[in-house]
């Protein structure tokens, strides 16, 4: 069960190695899509220092042609073999990647640790209440307003914009019944942000999410904004006024 874990258990900075068994993935095109696979992939993973294992049966490209959501009992389908053998990856803990409450309760009584909701609780409205409930942890993501297209333009104050919404999610996840130990942020690199907005929340906006109080997750890797380079001054412009924003 999730019971017994919570984020002051890692060493830090920690790394999360991913685990997809979705065939539609576009971080690994599917190749780890068996169990076996899978758990070969986790085993690497793990000797590279790997400290979480992410596994997700729900490609986060759903929105793409000829690519559909996937049922919870599709996800179950998927998931129920590769956790099966899981366990057997030592020193590490088992986040799903999933937005379904359903996935969500199934997972952590065959073992996962953590909720890793991309909606942040806000596409399955159980999924707070189902966390809570069995003791996991959970991982709170923020999902701009265009995805899954990328804005026409820049968020002038983008880790305003990011700070105020996760911060609104830790509130509702605690009012749920979910304790602060338990809960981790991800300002959503990638989903619904320009490049600028990307290179802004990466290289600065982790320091001042870090004043919510939970630890930040940045999930960078394979990212298209990777492919572009940091926006000059824009940086060096919000750095000055992180010492006095005020939400």
């Amino acid at each position: 069960m999730g019971i017994s874990f919570e984020f002051s258990l890692l060493r830090t900075p920690a790394l999360m190695g991913i685990v997809n068994v979705a065939p539609n993935s576009f971080s690994d095109t599917g190749e780890h899509f068996k169990a076996d696979a899978a758990m070969d992939h986790a085993r690497s993973l793990a000797n590279q220092g790997a400290q979480i294992i992410d596994v997700g049966a729900e490609a986060s490209s759903f929105f793409r042609p000829g690519v559909a959501p996937v049922p919870a009992e599709e996800q179950m389908n998927r998931l129920r073999p590769v956790l099966s053998v899981m366990k057997g990856v030592n020193n590490t803990f088992i986040s799903i990647d999933t937005r379904s409450a359903l996935v969500a309760r199934e997972t952590i009584s065959r073992g996962a640790h953590i909720i890793n909701d991309i909606s942040a609780g806000t596409y399955d409205e159980a999924m707070l209440d189902t966390v809570a409930k069995s003791g996991a942890a959970i991982i709170l993501m923020h999902t701009g307003s265009t995805f899954p297209d990328t804005p026409q333009s820049d968020d002038p104050d983008v880790l305003g914009t990011v700070y105020r919404y996760l911060g609104e999610r830790v509130e509702a996840a605690e009012r749920a019944g979910i304790r602060r130990e338990k809960i981790a942020i991800d300002p959503g690199l990638g989903f619904g942000k320009t490049p600028a907005d990307n290179w802004m929340l990466a290289l600065i906006g982790w320091q001042e999410l870090l004043t919510l109080g939970v630890p930040i997750v940045l999930g960078a890797s394979r990212k298209r904004f990777l492919e572009t380079s940091p926006p000059p001054r824009r940086s060096e412009e919000h750095t000055s006024e992180l010492q006095s924003r005020q939400y």
